[in-house]
């Protein structure tokens, strides 16, 4: 009887395990961002004052641990422009979803956009990130969805063994 309950168990778990393992693959599948053309200045700098234009802004959303390199160009009135990432004071609107250090921007939790802000030689621009981490925790349910099933069918219940003592 018991061999026979555990043929059904084990037939029945494998479609759950191949569903499981398709559902982990689609949820964890890796979503990287491509940079975009560059944001327009931004913080009220007035029209014929410097600015600063904030590039490589994702266009997809960002998931859990994903990473970005932002840069900021100051764009001075006469048309010129440099690279002004490094010495850049850059804030986030929400430090609780993205940490940002020298326009390296990693998300570390939250949903929804996030606004950055560089500021160079007292010109500033904006920029906003969109996020999203429902993938990642998706990922990870998916996951453990695939190592429950796999304990439920090579994990099978001890027959008793008095007749063969």
């Amino acid at each position: 009887m018991i061999s026979t309950l555990n043929r059904h168990r084990r037939t029945l778990s494998w479609p759950c395990l191949v569903a499981a393992i398709a559902f982990a693959q689609v949820a964890c599948d890796d979503k990287r961002v491509s940079p975009t053309m560059p944001t327009e200045p931004g913080g009220g700098n007035g029209g014929g004052a410097a600015s600063v234009v904030i590039s490589n802004v994702p266009t997809q959303a960002l998931d859990f641990g994903d990473s970005v390199k932002l840069r900021a160009d100051l764009k001075s009135p006469d048309g010129t422009s440099r690279d002004c990432t490094a010495e850049a004071t850059w804030t986030a609107s929400d430090p609780t979803a993205v940490d940002l250090v020298s326009g390296t921007l990693t998300v570390i939790g939250g949903s929804g956009p996030v606004t950055v802000k560089a500021t160079c030689s007292g010109a500033s621009g904006t920029a906003t990130i969109p996020i999203d981490i429902r993938a990642h925790i998706m990922c990870v349910i998916g996951l453990w969805a695939v190592a429950y099933i796999m304990e439920a069918t090579t994990t099978w219940p001890q027959e008793t063994r008095a007749s063969t003592y």
